[in-house]
């Protein structure tokens, strides 16, 4: 009875061999494996330009009647924080000396 390192040894033998009976069946066919490689590539390359640039332009926009709300105490609320962030910047960067 084989021990479990020996069966361990004989299959990676086998895929060894199967590995390189494949290769050598590319390698013999190469010309013929380059183009259903190429056509390969080309079949899926199509079928995502297809799906990312072709369809989504063959559908119109959805235009909403719904007018849109603007809400005037966020927006002043915003602008406030921008100011109190630009007066902060302006006196943090007051003490460093240009570089240049």
């Amino acid at each position: 009875m084989q021990s479990e390192k020996e069966m361990i040894k004989v299959r990676f033998k086998f895929k060894k061999v199967a590995f390189k009976r494949n290769l050598s069946a590319i390698v013999r066919n190469l010309f013929r494996s380059f183009i259903a490689i190429f056509f390969a590539s080309l079949f899926i390359g199509s079928m995502v330009f297809y799906q990312y640039v072709l369809k989504p332009n063959n559908e119109s926009p959805k235009i909403s009647e719904e007018v849109i709300k603007f809400d005037e105490k966020t927006f002043q609320r915003v602008l406030e924080k921008l100011q109190e962030r630009n007066e902060k910047l302006k006196t943090e960067r007051s003490d460093y000396h240009s570089p240049f």
